[in-house]
């Protein structure tokens, strides 16, 4: 497990980590998890329709101000100042914009995004569920649950897919350079195809 922190902290504990920013400068944290063996294992990891399934809880998301999250697997730079979505990726992010929280699909083949529209405002205490499908090259289909509920289906998205993962499951966090509390708690991750 990798874990990388400019600013932010990661804390282990019973819900399983907290990746928090706080309410001064710019701050991020992230951990990844190698899924694959090494060279070779990306083209390997999109073949047979594999299956990504993240498990996050929102935490502290009540301050004003912008902050972001990223849950999925690829390459997807994080710091102080934000996510670049343009990195290799296929996964979820939450943007916030003063105090509403949005979560979207997201993938992009390492220069362009694809992203849904909005799928849902989020709330603090909220977890969320949230299932990809890669369909080799062609397509990822996205699925999500929150606080249990039912599971809703955001739109397939076919353009701009990875086409060079890095075969790590990422989940993190930043205050965007604004001075905001966004923590999140990474409760679970699973691999399967």
């Amino acid at each position: 497990m990798e874990q990388t922190v400019s600013g932010g902290t990661i804390t282990f504990n019973t819900y399983g980590a907290t990746l928090t920013t706080t309410a001064t400068g710019s701050r991020s944290a992230s951990l990844k998890w190698v899924v694959g063996q090494g060279t070779g294992d990306d083209v390997a990891l999109r073949s047979q329709s594999p299956l990504i399934g993240i498990m996050v809880g929102t935490s502290s998301i009540t301050d004003s101000g912008t902050s972001s999250m990223f849950a999925g697997m690829g390459s997807v730079t994080v710091g102080g100042t934000g996510h670049t979505f343009t990195g290799d990726h296929v996964g979820f992010k939450v943007l916030r914009a003063v105090t509403t929280n949005s979560l979207y699909a997201t993938q992009a083949d390492g220069t362009t995004e694809n992203a849904s529209a909005a799928l849902a405002t989020l709330n603090s205490y909220d977890v969320l569920e949230l299932i990809i499908k890669i369909n080799s090259t062609t397509s990822a289909d996205y699925y999500w649950r929150r606080n249990g509920g039912a599971l809703s289906s955001a739109t397939n998205l076919t353009t701009n897919l990875i086409d060079n993962n890095d075969a790590r499951i990422q989940i993190s966090t930043s205050n965007d350079s604004t001075a905001v509390t966004y923590a999140w708690n990474a409760n679970g991750a699973f691999y399967e195809r």
